[in-house]
């Protein structure tokens, strides 16, 4: 599939950056949801519930390497 438009704010109301917004567009298909969190300053866990709540609203898959090692993309 490819990229759709990112549904999701940029900004939250406190002027931060969204991490789902960030998770959806950033480029981390040679890090696993750890490293991504550890980007992002966040928990892995949120990392991966992002992961998952994308592929559920939108039907994308946030290339990534999978806690296995191998790389998850479309």
């Amino acid at each position: 599939m490819e990229k759709p438009e990112n549904p999701y704010f940029k900004h939250l109301e406190n002027g931060k950056i969204s991490i789902l917004w960030s998770v959806f567009e950033g480029d981390w298909e040679d890090l696993t949801p750890a490293q991504i969190a550890e980007v992002l300053g966040c928990d892995p866990k949120q990392v991966s519930s992002y992961i998952w709540k994308i592929k559920k609203e939108t039907g994308y898959e946030v290339p990534h390497i999978s806690k296995r090692g191998r790389k998850r993309d479309e």
